[in-house]
């Protein structure tokens, strides 16, 4: 600015002195040597005048346009100059740094709105600093270095602390540079505060140790993964279930840990999990190092970028292959049969549904079900003992497998009967020829400990769909036919035909009968008592239907039993047993055993009646008998016929207040799923079961199976058919809760349990074997 004065003032002296110029030469030019006329001097005056205004002119006026042409560059300058500078200062206090400029003796010549709230100064406080007066005491003697323009060795970018007026020293991070103006070295500092940004560094770091804290002492298994699914990292308890080690399985690949059959799901698994960026789970099998097989339920959350694509994924890895092997235990026992390994009754009917199905899809295909019932067998058990009869029964089962063709089924449905499904004979002399095949089978010796032993069957054949669309009725004609060869002397087979119309005959007379015997009141219920392991109390009755005929004599329950469920007898039938047995209950309770539990046992057609849950109310209310005292008993097939309605019944039950109990468990449809879905209170381990508990290892394997999983499900256990000290201290020492049997006591009728009663209060501890 100095400089354009000096310029200005100058222009505006060599226009003087170009115009005192032109006027002293105008002068010299008009001087005449001779004394000039007063005419000839006003001549000469004149001229000179002329002569000094036309020079002027011709001087003046391209010298007065240069004049303001260069105001005007001077005046533009200047507006430029100071736009620059305006747009400078609204730089500096806009910026979220605070700026310094520093004069070489530590005076701060400018700084920025920012630099005062930094530090908490006013701005005239802050003028009287000095720089050195904000550093901490290690930079005050080098003033940071940049102070003296001293940078050798000074990162551009680095990190320090500046004073604040509360005397507390801020973080920040220094960019610092030199300017030179008039001839001085100037420092300028563009200072950051990274409180915030130390306090996000802080938080993240906490935060990391946190996360490798969980990540090294989870209990689960846990690894980071690519998006291509290679391991990045892994903690101690995925190692210990893959069995390798950190750095081995840092850079495998999840797909080279994989179970062969298990790798096309992972690929599907990851596949959609990256294009969804979603997290998934599955379960599947791993390799370990050393070959074996472990299962393990996995699941991949993925961390994604601001666009949504995964960047790395957390995998969370838990063992179970000791819960596997449980459910495939647990399975087996719901599917198969324990002893022979054949399928039971429910997966027996399952398949043969899935082909019944499948058969009219075809346009009828022919389907062959046979029925085998082994002939008096029932002798081997009681003369030799029931370990030979189950090493002939595990015999059966090979022989029936051996005489199979691929995709037959053979099953065991319960004690000695068999069912084979054939699904390639189509015409019945085919099946009839196969029929004599197993019959030649079945009737070679059976070996126990080196002795032969000679049984026969009878063999039931029912054709599809000729003799049965669905499932229960083809597998009653079969049955049907087998009692035909019972009744024709036994070791054949039968097809079922019209001549079944004769046992119709006759179970049309045993139901008049049984109608005839509940109007004469020839029907009694027996009570067979159940007792606690833990002190030998009586907690309960089990309610056994009896009936005396006077033309027929005793009938045994499981004759006139399934005779009347197959019709609508078995619910006048049911109704009357419940209250009967409601109101002796009752009886019992008054007469000093107040919490007596009594068991009564329901067909499925009863209970599947809409207003099941409202007859057993109105029972209850009618003989006084309080809910909880009430336990009924349904078998597994009721369970699952129809689950949902199933599920509606119990849930009104137990709204009641009633228990429900799972009757001859093991022995039918068992299955995980409905012990899962139903609320259910108690398991009655059949009998057949308990039987050979002390003896065979299967059997005890299934017992504690059983126990042990109702317990983890939150029922209660009761073991039926405990006839021996033996059968009690096993079911004792697997935390059996109650049990019921010959060693207590038979089924009693209602005038001999005053007895047992009196002995129950006499006892006052544990109820020795009566």
């Amino acid at each position: 600015m100095k400089n354009r004065l000096q310029f200005l003032l100058l222009l505006v002296a060599a226009v003087l002195g170009l115009n005192l110029f032109l006027f002293a030469t105008s002068r010299v030019f008009l001087l005449d040597v001779e004394e000039p006329s007063v005419e000839q001097a006003i001549e000469q005056h004149r001229r000179g005048v002329n002569y000094f205004l036309g020079w002027n002119l011709v001087v003046s006026v391209p010298a007065t346009l240069f004049f303001f042409l260069a105001m005007d560059r001077l005046a533009l300058a200047r507006r430029r100059e100071e736009e620059g500078e305006a747009r400078f200062r609204t730089l500096m206090e806009r910026m979220n740094d605070a700026y310094f400029l520093v004069a070489p003796d530590g005076r701060l010549l400018d700084f920025n709105e920012r630099a005062c709230g930094l530090l908490g100064h006013e701005r005239r406080e802050l003028a009287r600093k000095r720089w050195p007066e904000l550093l901490p005491s290690p930079c005050r003697e080098s003033g940071c270095q940049g102070m003296a323009g001293d940078f050798t060795g000074l990162a551009a970018v680095h990190s320090c602390q500046l004073l604040a007026a509360d005397g507390r020293y801020l973080p920040v991070e220094i960019n610092a540079g030199c300017i030179e103006e008039n001839g001085r070295r100037l420092v300028f500092y563009l200072v950051r505060d990274i409180r915030e940004r130390q306090d996000a560094e802080n938080r993240l770091r906490q935060s990391e140790q946190r996360f490798r804290s969980v990540f090294e002492n989870a209990a689960l298994g846990m690894c980071t993964l690519s998006p291509e699914g290679e391991i990045l990292q892994a903690n101690r308890e995925a190692c210990r279930i893959i069995g390798y080690a950190e750095d081995e399985l840092r850079g495998m690949r999840v797909q080279d840990l994989t179970h062969p059959d298990d790798l096309e799901l992972t690929r599907r698994h990851y596949e959609q999990g990256l294009k969804k960026g979603a997290h998934f789970s599955y379960q599947k099998r791993y390799v370990r190092k050393d070959g074996g097989i472990v299962w393990g339920h996995a699941s991949v959350a993925w961390v994604t970028d601001g666009a949504g694509r995964p960047e790395f994924g957390i995998g969370l890895l838990q063992d179970l292959t000791a819960r596997r092997a449980a459910e495939d235990r647990a399975e087996q026992l719901a599917n198969f049969d324990p002893l022979t390994g054949l399928p039971n009754r429910g997966l027996f009917q399952q398949r043969l549904g899935a082909e019944l199905e499948q058969s009219v899809e075809e346009d009828g295909r022919a389907l062959a079900v046979m029925y085998i019932d082994l002939d008096r067998f029932k002798r081997i058990n009681d003369t030799v003992g029931y370990g030979a009869g189950d090493a002939i029964l595990q015999q059966v089962a090979q022989r029936l497998l051996g005489v199979l063709r691929s995709g037959e089924t053979a099953a065991r449905l319960g004690g000695d009967k068999f069912a084979l499904l054939l699904n390639g004979l189509t015409e019945p002399e085919e099946v009839g020829r196969f029929a004599q095949d197993v019959l030649g089978e079945l009737t070679q010796p059976y070996d126990f400990e080196g002795v032969p032993y000679a049984l026969s069957a009878s063999v039931g054949i029912a054709m599809a769909p000729m003799d049965g669309a669905d499932v229960e009725s083809l597998l009653k004609s079969a049955e049907i036919a087998m009692y035909q060869v019972k009744e024709s002397g036994r070791n054949g087979y039968q097809f079922y035909s019209i001549e079944i119309h004769a046992r119709a005959v006759y179970g049309q007379m045993l139901e008049t009968y049984l109608m005839q015997a509940l109007e004469r009141d020839e029907l009694e219920l027996h009570y067979q008592p159940q007792l606690s392991l833990e002190g030998g109390r009586l907690v309960g009755m089990e309610a056994l239907m009896r009936w005396e005929s006077p033309a027929l004599g005793k009938i045994p329950p499981d004759k006139f039993i399934p005779l009347a469920e197959e019709s609508d007898l078995i619910l006048r039938l049911g109704e009357w047993a419940l209250r009967t047995a409601c109101r002796q209950a009752g009886l019992w309770q008054a007469a000093g055993f107040p919490e007596l539990r009594m068991a009564v046992n329901v067909s499925g057609r009863q209970f599947r009646r809409p207003d099941f849950a409202e007859q057993v109310s109105a029972i209850l209310q009618e003989t006084g008998l309080a809910p909880q005292c009430l336990e009924l008993e349904l078998t597994e097939s009721c369970l699952v016929d129809n689950p949902q309605e199933v599920r509606k019944i119990l849930h009104r039950l137990r709204t009641l207040g009633v228990h429900v109990a799972v009757d001859d468990f093991g022995t039918g449809y068992s299955s995980l799923s409905y012990l899962k879905l139903f609320p259910l209170n108690r398991i009655k381990i059949d009998r057949s079961f308990v039987r050979d508990v002390d003896s065979d290892a299967d059997d005890a394997a299934i017992v504690s199976a059983i126990i042990a999983m109702a317990h983890s499900l939150g029922m209660e256990v009761i073991a039926e058919g405990v006839e021996t000290e033996n059968h009690l201290e096993f079911l004792r020492q697997r935390r059996c809760n109650e049990v019921q049997g010959y060693y207590y006591s038979k089924p009693l009728p209602v005038a001999d349990v005053a007895a047992f009663l009196d002995q129950c209060r006499e006892a006052r501890g544990e109820l020795r074997a009566g």
